[in-house]
């Protein structure tokens, strides 16, 4: 019998295949955009687990559309460019190494 997976247990099966972004997740899970809150969390949760493990957890920097500004790797994801102003920001993406 097999036991169902949890959120995080996807999640971590995802991103270990490819480098995805929080927009990535949402769609391939069908879940809400209104979500994404709640996903920056899942991510956070990831992240411990993964240290615990000793797994590497990558996060791909996010970056302006507009200008190419490079945002410093961190999980919550910037909203505009600090040298543009604009809001065209390719997301971050979080990949995990086991």
């Amino acid at each position: 019998m097999h036991k169902k997976q949890t959120l995080v247990e996807k999640i971590i099966d995802m991103i270990r295949k490819r480098p995805m972004s929080l927009s990535d997740i949402i769609f391939e899970l069908e879940l809400d955009r209104k979500t994404k809150t709640m996903m920056l969390d899942y991510i956070l949760k990831i992240e411990r687990i993964a240290k615990q493990k000793g797994w590497k957890f990558i996060v791909y920097a996010a970056e302006c559309k507009n200008c190419g500004f490079q945002f410093k790797k961190r999980i919550k994801p910037p909203s505009k460019c600090p040298r543009c102003k604009s809001q065209r920001i390719m997301e971050q993406r979080y990949y995990l190494k086991i």
